[in-house]
């Protein structure tokens, strides 16, 4: 997708979310394009972060919504991963070990402090006249999400490259 696509079909989902008043974050490399750039990179899909259990009555409901195509979610260790949909990723957030944890596939996961897990910690970056919702303590996020993420990694692949991915049983 194109910025403009990105922007437009983030503020879908947004409006899908606020309808079930389900407070949310963009991220992964949404927040580091916001942050590294200033502005959303070409994205495939809207990276959206949840709480779990906030989106957890809704998702029998996201996955039957005809509008939103619903596509997979992988096999996972946490009561819900990934949720696919063809133009956003809906990524429930849990708290284990005193982390917060996205179950990526299988066991796979992807963990950040507990501040994560606070939604009155989450702040907001101004991009085309909005201001999107985004994780507090952001460069730490960023830093346990990547690394050094000021530097552009080429073919970055989160399964590969994450700095921050540990087993579901190992947390």
């Amino acid at each position: 997708m194109n910025p403009e696509e990105l922007l437009a079909t983030t503020k879908k989902w947004k409006a899908v979310l606020d309808e079930l008043n389900v407070p949310f974050i963009i991220y992964q490399s949404m927040v580091l394009g916001l942050m590294r750039n200033g502005y959303f990179f070409h994205e495939r899909v809207a990276e959206i972060a949840v709480l779990g259990e906030d989106i957890e009555p809704h998702i029998d409901a996201l996955k039957a919504d005809s509008r939103l195509a619903f596509q997979a979610e992988h096999p996972h260790a946490a009561p819900h991963c990934l949720l696919y949909f063809p133009d956003c990723e809906i990524a429930p957030i849990y708290a284990k070990g005193g982390k917060a944890v996205i179950n990526m596939t299988d066991s796979n996961c992807l963990v950040w402090g507990d501040y994560l897990l606070d939604k009155s910690d989450w702040t907001t970056f101004r991009y085309m006249d909005f201001d999107w919702p985004i994780p507090g303590h952001t460069e730490q996020y960023l830093t346990e999400s990547y690394g050094d993420w000021r530097i552009p990694k080429p073919n970055y692949a989160w399964a590969r490259d994450a700095r921050n991915i540990q087993g579901w049983d190992e947390i």
